[in-house]
């Protein structure tokens, strides 16, 4: 299957040759990556199925297998990227920015994560499975910093380890509950 997004970059450059008098450069095709595949195959898998349990066009949906895609690169922040991240922060945000950066856990993981679930005397917390995306729990290696964090958090709620109480919308736009937007009076 070849890439039509680069087929579109070559005829934009051969018209523009040919409008210049220049030559013309030979088009090379280039494969669509593996991810476009299996988003190709997932979709007519879908539709088969959809044929097959839903509209009873087919009897039976054909197997399509698809391989998964390997992700090639992993990026982690530099020291001084991070610094810079954190320097333009917020005051209200530092400390769940921090502790994302210390422990890699997800933004709706932190901001959910209730006291009940750190431990400081073994340096570890721990996300409920209901609230994991891949419904596992997930424990938590805490470092001095995050130790550090959870500390100058004690005694702003009862329940929740990150509170902002002046906020009135979360990030995603829902509104904060009122015992979170009150804690601290």
């Amino acid at each position: 299957m070849n890439n039509r997004k680069h087929l579109q970059v070559w005829e934009s450059k051969r018209d523009a040759a040919m409008r210049k008098g220049k030559p013309v450069p030979e088009y090379k095709p280039r494969q669509v990556s593996q991810a476009t595949k299996a988003q190709h195959l997932s979709f007519i898998r879908s539709l088969l199925r959809a044929a097959a349990n839903d509209w009873g066009w087919i009897k039976t949906a054909p197997v399509i297998k698809t391989r998964k895609p390997i992700s090639k690169r992993i990026r982690w922040l530099t020291r001084e990227e991070a610094e810079r991240l954190i320097e333009c922060m917020p005051e209200s945000i530092k400390p769940v920015v921090i502790f994302a950066l210390v422990t890699g856990l997800r933004r709706s993981n932190i901001i959910g994560l209730e006291w009940q679930q750190v431990d400081m005397q073994r340096k570890v917390a721990w996300v409920n499975p209901e609230n994991a995306k891949a419904g596992k729990a997930i424990g938590v290696a805490l470092n001095d910093t995050a130790c550090r964090v959870l500390r100058d958090q004690i005694g702003k709620h009862s329940r929740w380890v990150f509170v902002h109480t002046t906020a009135k919308h979360r990030p995603d736009g829902t509104l904060t509950p009122a015992v979170r937007k009150n804690a601290c009076g």
